[in-house]
C-alpha cells in the first residue's frame, strides 16, 4: 500500500514538472523593439546600406522588413535568433520626401512597434574636387609614381581612371564610396600630358597635367 501511494506521488510530480515546463516554453508574448535605424538621410538614386538594430528578450529576432505606404521594400533573409543584434538592407530612393516603417518579428511571431523615419532624398549636384601630383619630369618607358587625393562630401569618390592624351591607361574598379583619400598610381608615362578624371554617381571632374618626358 505504502509502495503504491509513493509510485503515485512520484507520477504526480513528474506530470507537474512536465506540464509546468511545457507552459513555461510557449509564454513569449514579448515584442521586439527596434532601437536604431541609420543612417538618417539618404541620396536620391544612390544605393544605401541602411542599419537596423534590434533588441529582443524572448525568443531572439529570426526577421526584419522595410516598407513604404504599406508597400514592402525590403525583407531580411531569416535570422539566426538573436536578442541583441542587427541587419543591413541596401535601398535606392527617388528625389523627394519619403517615410519609411521598419518592423522586426521574433521567433515566437510576436512584431515590434513599427519605427519610422522621414526623410528627403536629394540629388547630388555637387562634383567631386582632387589634386594630381607627379614629378616634373620622367624617363620614358620607366615607372612614375602619381598621386591623386581625392575628395567629395556627398556620395562620395568610387571610380577613378586615368587618361594619357584621350586614352585610359588606368582605372580603379568599382570602390566603396570615400570621402577624401589618396590614390598612388604606377605607370610608364610615353606622352607630354596626362589628365585624371574622376567619376562619382554621374558626375565628373577632370585635372590637367603636364610631365616633361625625356
Amino acid at each position: 500500500m505504502f509502495k503504491s501511494k509513493v509510485a503515485l506521488f512520484v507520477v504526480g510530480v513528474l506530470l507537474f514538472a512536465l506540464s509546468t515546463t511545457a507552459v513555461f516554453a510557449a509564454t513569449d508574448n514579448q515584442a521586439p523593439t527596434i532601437v536604431d535605424v541609420n543612417p538618417k538621410t539618404m541620396w536620391a538614386n544612390f544605393p544605401t546600406t541602411i542599419t537596423i538594430d534590434f533588441t529582443d528578450q524572448g525568443s531572439g529576432v529570426v526577421q526584419c522588413t522595410i516598407s513604404e505606404n504599406s508597400s514592402v521594400l525590403w525583407t531580411s533573409p531569416t535570422l539566426t535568433p538573436s536578442l541583441n543584434g542587427s541587419t543591413n538592407a541596401s535601398l535606392s530612393f527617388s528625389p523627394g520626401v519619403h517615410t519609411i516603417q521598419v518592423e522586426c518579428k521574433d521567433n515566437a511571431n510576436n512584431l515590434s512597434v513599427p519605427l519610422q523615419l522621414s526623410f528627403a532624398a536629394n540629388n547630388d549636384t555637387q562634383a567631386p574636387t582632387t589634386a594630381l601630383t607627379a614629378p616634373s619630369s620622367a624617363v620614358a618607358g620607366t615607372n612614375t609614381t602619381l598621386s591623386a587625393t581625392v575628395s567629395d562630401q556627398e556620395t562620395g569618390v568610387n571610380y577613378c581612371t586615368l587618361k594619357e592624351n584621350g586614352t585610359e591607361i588606368w582605372n580603379s574598379g568599382t570602390m566603396s564610396p570615400i570621402a577624401t583619400g589618396t590614390l598612388n598610381i604606377n605607370h610608364q608615362l610615353l606622352l607630354t600630358v596626362i589628365y585624371m578624371q574622376l567619376i562619382t554617381f554621374k558626375l565628373t571632374e577632370n585635372v590637367l597635367l603636364s610631365i616633361a618626358i625625356n
